[in-house]
């Protein structure tokens, strides 16, 4: 899983490097310069939901992977791992193993939905390898509660010295406190889903009768959730009527915040940045975003069930 680590301003992590191999939805070298410099707020901490479940199913998938692979794996314990001639690169692996006779790094991860963040994920286990110098990476993907994959990755000599240049070249750029050319950094293609999957990976797990239990528990907290949220929904209503025509409501140490967000088209760093790019002179192109697609969990014999 993904977890925040704390960075010095001149090392690169997993998710650093997604954002110069041009495969993050979240950064680009813009956005990442300037949160290594302190010239905008980290949109991560341990605080954050995601990151607390990550760091709560983190052990639940390392043991479907051994069982799956019947293979042991040990966890990495969240432990900052470095490369061990360039100790500017880091890496927070999820674990370690033996896979097919070959010394193996694991990273594990949830998503709601199969979507488009294969190249995301291929690319932060390919530089857990590199960075711990293992010659496998082994995926596991948990889509919501239906599926299970793990993906193999075999070292690839030339992904690496990819990885390596832009690496360079963003700390460069760093040291010299110049903004990176976003054209230096483009998107690249790895073809991700070419890879095959290891062998169980495309079967249908079976759960355990014991663990409906766990499947009741989340239905029963997400009806607890959904009343709570209306609740919560209701209130905020009341007090948004009680404050119209104002954009800040206070009594004692409460506030309320009213903000618009217009709908715009992004660029390639998030419109955010706009203005800061228009004040430094650095071209930018605006282009429309990816579609999203959502998806939910539900009980057979619910109201309104999707077909597929």
């Amino acid at each position: 899983m993904s977890v925040f680590v704390e960075q010095p301003e001149n090392h690169i992590g997993s998710l650093d490097m997604c954002a110069l191999m041009g495969v993050s939805r979240y950064d680009t070298p813009i956005s990442i310069f300037l949160k290594k410099k302190n010239k905008y707020k980290k949109n991560l901490d341990d605080s954050m939901f995601p990151i607390k479940m990550g760091r709560k199913l983190e052990p639940i998938l390392l043991d479907l992977t051994q069982e799956y692979l019947k293979i042991n794996i040990v966890s990495n314990g969240f432990n900052k791992r470095s490369h061990p001639e360039e100790p500017r690169f880091i890496s927070v692996p999820d674990g370690f193993g033996v896979y097919k006779g070959e010394p193996a790094v694991i990273e594990m991860k949830s998503r709601a939905t199969k979507n488009d963040k294969m190249d995301f994920y291929e690319i932060q286990t390919r530089w857990h390898m590199f960075v711990c110098q293992y010659e496998v990476g082994l995926l596991g993907i948990l889509t919501g509660l239906r599926s299970f994959e793990i993906f193999e990755f075999k070292r690839n000599l030339d992904i690496e010295e990819e990885m390596k240049k832009r690496a360079y070249q963003f700390l460069e750029a760093l040291e010299k406190n110049e903004i990176p050319d976003i054209s230096d950094y483009p998107e690249i293609d790895l073809e991700a889903l070419k890879h095959s999957k290891v062998e169980l990976s495309s079967e249908v797990y079976e759960f355990d009768e014991n663990d409906k239990s766990l499947f009741e528990q989340y239905f029963n907290l997400k009806a607890d959730a959904d009343k709570i949220e209306a609740e919560m929904g209701k209130i905020q209503a009341e007090l948004m009527k009680k404050m119209y025509g104002f954009n800040e409501g206070r009594v004692d140490n409460f506030i309320l915040t009213r903000k618009e967000y217009p709908a715009k088209p992004k660029i390639e760093v998030s419109l955010e940045f706009e203005e800061f790019l228009k004040k430094e002179n650095v071209p930018y192109e605006i282009k429309k975003d990816k579609p999203i697609v959502r998806t939910r969990i539900f009980q057979k014999g619910e109201k309104n069930e999707p077909e597929n």
